[in-house]
């Protein structure tokens, strides 16, 4: 982005925003942060809602993910925003809620438990539970949250795109936060618990170069089909169209 700037003297994110619209414009910005200031962005959007705290956008970026990735998420909120990421969910949430998401981001300095690297430990998967329980999020199923967060995922990702309309936001957060992470293993579940490929199911969903975009951070599902023979036209056998 720096080496753009230089050449044609205008932010890249500038003409971005200038020149794309909707659903693709909102993939193609996502993709040129780094994942922590990715997620550093939509937590804090979450939080400064209009009309209320998106709870489960706090909860699906905060409650799935390293020590080391929360610690880089929270510099990189405090190197955006001026201020503390806990300080702000302090601010921005209360009750049970607040207190389960305290409790998550305390622990990030917190290397005592014995259980490694994750924010969830199973001595305190109970209290957690309750806590989510009690704070409306009932959707969200204790077990996956805890143990399997691949399946989490998929979870989401099923919510997202079932319904009367595509949950796109959420579609478009997950996909891009998880593509460096775990995307392949996300994928796997989502087959393994509805029969049917993420990628199909993407497809379906959505159109243009809005869907071209998310079925190239998809692309390990033709590369798994054609595992057997890789060949250039792979992209036209898929279907990946605009």
């Amino acid at each position: 982005m720096e080496h753009y700037g230089r050449i044609v003297a205008r932010p890249l994110i500038a003409d971005l925003k200038s020149e794309l619209s909707g659903n693709f414009k909102n993939v193609i910005i996502g993709l040129m942060f780094p994942t922590n200031h990715y997620c550093a962005k939509q937590l804090h959007k979450a939080m400064k809602g209009i009309v209320r705290i998106k709870e489960d956008v706090l909860v699906e970026i905060l409650c799935s993910r390293s020590y080391e990735e929360i610690e880089k998420i929270a510099a990189a909120y405090q190197s955006l925003y001026g201020t503390t990421l806990i300080e702000d969910v302090r601010k921005g949430t209360s009750g049970t809620f607040r207190q389960l998401l305290i409790m998550t981001l305390q622990k990030m300095t917190d290397q005592s438990n014995g259980y490694g690297d994750w924010a969830y430990d199973p001595v305190k998967a109970k209290d957690q539970a309750k806590i989510l329980y009690k704070a409306g999020e009932r959707k969200i199923e204790t077990d996956v949250n805890v143990c399997n967060r691949p399946a989490y995922f998929a979870e989401r990702l099923k919510i997202a795109i079932s319904g009367w309309g595509t949950d796109n936001d959420t579609l478009i957060r997950i996909i891009l936060s998880r593509c460096e992470i775990d995307l392949t293993n996300i994928m796997y579940e989502y087959k393994r618990m509805y029969g049917k490929s993420l990628f199909d199911a993407v497809k379906e969903d959505t159109s243009g170069y809005y869907r071209r975009s998310l079925l190239t951070l998809l692309g390990i599902e033709p590369l798994v089909r054609l595992s057997s023979s890789f060949c250039s036209s792979c992209t036209v056998s898929c279907g990946i169209t605009p």
